[in-house]
């Protein structure tokens, strides 16, 4: 490939970038009317919290927030009536994997909150019940909802809420975190045959327990800006963010080669056909031709993502099929 045309690729991706930033902020004033068909009037209280009036009646609250999903931030604006009761909301935003986001809006889970009173904690598994395999997502909106109606609750309806809890850092967190330092030191130390059990582990915890191999989506979302605060870090993100530190330690990429879940399957089916007396080598000279390829579809995928304001949907790997026996139809 040559020197101008990787310029205007690069170029282009980051005009994809530009314009996700620019036009992820959305039509405020469309959804209100949405939550508050009989509202006739809008006033601003302060940042995205307004009063919805009919005539000269108060009818509501609308306030809009946003929390950290399984990809990143889920922005959710919420209707809440003059007695302190949520009244409906909307998903505004999100840059959820497809898949489990319309598990969880298949599943109804959005009217889990109707009804529910400003006061109450909105924790996933106490007051409100979660959806299987979509804890992250669940969680996002249950935060979202929860900054609202907490917001609404002390500075317009003058109550009081349950007190934030203590951050939490779940114990899958603590477990990549040593199992990325562990990476990193058998290689320092030269124990490449102990590779096979770093691998059998990241096959078994980080692809059929958390289902979170580190994918493209995972990537987009991070260089689309949309960074995790400290309380709410999801497991990928230290899996993205251990894979650089890695490379900076190594210079090697070890993930690939001593955690990476796909690439234990790939290695041990490898094995099999071998055993099988199936053996296939690529054609030099086919490998000269396409070895662009991979980054060709890399690039479309990120830009693809980009354009339609979605980055997780650049994970066009496999992976959610094979871990999680989900994914979209482009993916089966």
């Amino acid at each position: 490939m040559k020197q101008y045309q990787k310029i205007i690729l690069v170029a282009i991706l980051l005009i994809s970038i530009l314009y996700y930033n620019f036009s992820s902020s959305g039509i405020i004033n469309g959804t209100m009317r949405e939550l508050a068909p009989e509202a006739t009037e809008f006033e601003l209280i302060s940042g995205d919290y307004y009063k919805a009036y009919k005539g000269s009646e108060l009818i509501g609250y609308i306030g809009t927030e946003q929390a950290i999903g399984y990809a990143g931030p889920i922005e959710v604006m919420t209707l809440i009536g003059t007695t302190g009761i949520v009244e409906d909301l909307i998903v505004t935003q999100n840059v959820e994997t497809p898949s489990f986001f319309s598990r969880v809006m298949a599943n109804g889970y959005l009217d889990k909150f109707v009804r529910k009173n400003v006061t109450d904690e909105f924790q996933v598994d106490k007051d409100i019940d979660g959806i299987t395999n979509a804890t992250y997502t669940s969680n996002g909106i249950a935060n979202a909802v929860k900054k609202t109606a907490h917001n609404i609750a002390i500075n317009q309806l003058s109550l009081e809420v349950p007190h934030n809890q203590k951050m939490n850092f779940p114990k899958e967190n603590f477990i990549i975190l040593g199992l990325i330092a562990l990476t990193i030191v058998l290689d320092r130390f030269g124990y490449s045959k102990l590779r096979y059990i770093t691998l059998l582990f990241g096959l078994i915890f980080i692809g059929f327990l958390q289902k979170s191999p580190i994918s493209l989506g995972n990537i987009a979302t991070i260089i689309s800006g949309n960074i995790p605060s400290f309380s709410e870090i999801p497991f990928w993100f230290l899996m993205v963010i251990g894979l650089l530190v890695i490379i900076i330690v190594t210079g090697k990429n070890l993930y690939c080669y001593w955690l990476c879940p796909f690439g234990a399957i790939a290695e041990v089916t490898s094995k099999l056909g071998k055993v099988g007396g199936i053996s296939y080598h690529v054609c030099p000279k086919k490998r000269q031709q396409l070895k662009y390829m991979r980054l060709i579809f890399a690039w479309g995928a990120l830009v693809f993502g980009f354009l339609i304001g979605n980055p997780s949907i650049s994970s066009y790997e496999i992976f959610a099929p094979v871990f999680a026996l989900e994914g979209t139809s482009f993916q089966w």
